[in-house]
């Protein structure tokens, strides 16, 4: 009968180690830290790119620094979506940033925008997504969007370069542009997918918009505090299973 129980025992210590060593593996991804301006000789392996009625290009047309940007155009059609996009292996907060040239203020032409999304969320729920945006159907002012409720700034739409940030922050977002804050909202919320894009329907006019300097800051969400960890060898774990086993024998000595 002790032998069975010394057995167990080893058997239980062994389980419970493992799992301690697994589970960091699988639970706590990395923090990423990525920033594009765009000066390569091709887009970077970081984003996947979409071309939908229109091209995603480097150009040395516009650059807010160094010589190039990434260039989003459009072309008649059908619904057209250009976009560049990452997807992170988890949901995590921090920060993203971009500077976005536009070309066409006091013009209804297309939506262009910086996305931060949860894809765990379902669209139009709290915590879906954020996105500081160029409205197609508004001409002179930005929008900042909480993933419900549209919001109009106070910023107004000019030619030329402005920069939009998303901030998770524990307990609330931010949306910035051009330094000043534009809208909030309360929330513990997270996101795992970061995007740029230049998107509308097929009877919006054509239109071109030019993104440069790209920044992101991804922490994971630390996982639920759970089982300590416990990595010990085999011959310790055998060397406690033996001493367990004793006082148990020793108790029952005792008894008899």
């Amino acid at each position: 009968m002790l032998k069975k129980v010394l057995l167990m025992i080893i058997i239980g210590l062994l389980s419970f180690s493992t799992f301690s060593i697994l589970a960091p593996l699988v639970m706590a991804p990395e923090t990423t830290l990525f920033s594009d301006n765009f000066e390569a000789a091709t887009i970077d392996p970081f984003w996947t790119v979409t071309q939908d009625y229109g091209t995603v290009t480097l150009s040395s047309d516009q650059a807010h620094s160094g010589f190039q940007s990434v260039k989003m155009s459009s072309i008649g059609g059908g619904q057209r979506g250009m976009t560049l996009s990452h997807t992170f292996q988890a949901v995590g907060k921090g920060i993203a940033s971009v500077w976005l040239y536009d070309t066409t203020p006091r013009t209804n032409t297309l939506y262009a925008a910086l996305d931060v999304i949860n894809t765990d969320v379902p669209w139009g729920t709290p915590g879906f997504g954020t996105w500081v945006i160029v409205q197609d159907w508004d001409p002179d002012y930005y929008h900042a969007h909480d993933g419900i409720t549209d919001y109009t700034t106070i910023i107004l739409r000019t030619l030329g370069w402005h920069e939009f940030k998303i901030v998770y922050n524990p307990g609330n977002v931010e949306m910035f542009i051009d330094g000043t804050l534009v809208n909030s909202y309360v929330g513990d919320y997270g996101f795992n997918l970061v995007q740029l894009q230049v998107f509308g329907p097929e009877w919006r006019p054509n239109a071109t918009f030019y993104f440069d300097d790209f920044f992101v800051q991804w922490v994971p969400i630390a996982p639920p505090v759970g089982v300590p960890e416990l990595n010990m060898s085999l011959p310790t774990i055998t060397s406690i299973a033996t001493v367990i086993y004793i006082a148990i024998r020793k108790r029952q000595n005792k008894k008899e």
